[in-house]
C-alpha cells in the first residue's frame, strides 16, 4: 500500500480517469424514447454560480423596494413554503438538481405543438425530497395512494391541486401520475409508461441510452440539453409539407445532403466560452453541422453582475 502512496497526489490532480465532459441521465426513458432533454440546476463554475448569487441579491433588493413586486414575491415564497411541506425539498436551496423530459413521437406526429395524446411523456426528477412527508401530506388531504412497482403512487393534478390550495381540480384525460422511487427519485407519466418507467429505474427494465454524440465532448459542463433523434420524423415532415410541389425532390435532395438524424441543442461551457449550439449531427459518422452564439466565460459573469448592479440601483432609486 505505501509504496503506491506517492502517487494519490498525481492521482487526485487527474481526476482519476473522469469524463472531462457531464453524461445525460437517461435511465428511466422508455427505450423508444425520440424527444429527450435535460435541465442540469447545478452549475460546475464557481464564478457563474457567484455572478448568479449576486444577481439574486440585486434582484430581491428591487422587488423588496416596490409593494407591488414584494406582495407578489410573498405569494411565491408561500407557494415555494407549500411545495416544501408537501415533501419536495426545499426548491429556494437548490434541492432540485436535474430535470430529465422524454417523449416518444410516432412517425405520423405532428413535430410542430403535437397532441399530448401522441406523446409517451415521461418526467424524472432528481435531487432531495421526502416520500414520508409527502405520503403524509397526501393522507391529510385525502389523496387516494396506489403503488408503482413498490413505489408510492398520486394522481398529480388532484395533487398540485392541494399544494396549491385550489378547492377543486381540473380533471385530467390523460391521468399522469407521480412516484415517489426514492428520496432522490421522483417521476412523472401516463399510467402506462409510468409501470415502466419506474422499473426501469429500479433497474427492472432497459432504458433508453443516448448515442454518442461527439459535438458534446467540446462541452465540459451544461446547463440545457435537448436532443431530437428520428430522422424518419423529419423527412417525412418534410415530404408532406412539400407534397404536389416542383420543389419536393431538391427538398429531398438537401435534407439527404445534411446530416440530421439527431438535432442537438445545447447550453453550456466550451473552453473558455459559455455557448449555445445548435447542430444536425449523423450519429453514425458523426459528421455534423453548426449553428450558435458563444461569449468567453470570464465575460458572462460580467454581464449578470452588470445586471446585478442595474436592478441596485433601481431598487435604491425607489
Amino acid at each position: 500500500m505505501r509504496r503506491f502512496l506517492p502517487l494519490l497526489p498525481l492521482l487526485l490532480l487527474v481526476g482519476c480517469g473522469q469524463p472531462k465532459t457531464k453524461a445525460p441521465l437517461t435511465q428511466g426513458l422508455p427505450v423508444s424514447t425520440n424527444v429527450w432533454a435535460q435541465l442540469s440546476l447545478v452549475a460546475d463554475s464557481k464564478q457563474a454560480n457567484k455572478a448568479s448569487a449576486d444577481f439574486l441579491q440585486g434582484l430581491e433588493a428591487l422587488i423588496q423596494a416596490n409593494p407591488e413586486a414584494r406582495r407578489n414575491l410573498a405569494k411565491l415564497n408561500e407557494v415555494l413554503g407549500a411545495i416544501k411541506d408537501a415533501g419536495f425539498g426545499d426548491l429556494a436551496k437548490g434541492d432540485l438538481k436535474s430535470v430529465t423530459l422524454g417523449a416518444t413521437l410516432p412517425k405520423n406526429a405532428a413535430l410542430i405543438g403535437p397532441s399530448p395524446a401522441d406523446l409517451q411523456l415521461v418526467l424524472i426528477l432528481r435531487g432531495n425530497f421526502n416520500p414520508a412527508r409527502l405520503a403524509e401530506f397526501a393522507k391529510n388531504n385525502s389523496l387516494k395512494q396506489t403503488e408503482v412497482g413498490g413505489a408510492p403512487t398520486w394522481a398529480l393534478v388532484e395533487l398540485v391541486g392541494k399544494i396549491a390550495k385550489e378547492k377543486e381540480s381540473s380533471p385530467d384525460p390523460f391521468g399522469f401520475g407521480l412516484t415517489a422511487v426514492d428520496e432522490h427519485t421522483l417521476v412523472i407519466a401516463t399510467p402506462t409508461v409510468l409501470t415502466h418507467a419506474v422499473a426501469a429505474l429500479q433497474g427492472k427494465e432497459a432504458s433508453f441510452i443516448a448515442p454518442r454524440l461527439s459535438v458534446l465532448d467540446a462541452y465540459q459542463d451544461w446547463q440545457l440539453l435537448v436532443v431530437f433523434s428520428d430522422r424518419d420524423l423529419i423527412d417525412n415532415a418534410a415530404a408532406e409539407g412539400s407534397k404536389g410541389q416542383r420543389t419536393a425532390a431538391l427538398v429531398k435532395a438537401y435534407l439527404d445532403a445534411l446530416p440530421h438524424d439527431h438535432i442537438v441543442a445545447i447550453t453550456g461551457q466550451r473552453g473558455d466560452q459559455s455557448a449555445f449550439g445548435l447542430y444536425g449531427v449523423n450519429a453514425t459518422t458523426q459528421e455534423s453541422l453548426s449553428y450558435g452564439a458563444s461569449m468567453s466565460t470570464s465575460l458572462a459573469p460580467k454581464f449578470v453582475e452588470l445586471a446585478a448592479k442595474l436592478v441596485k440601483f433601481a431598487a435604491e432609486d425607489k
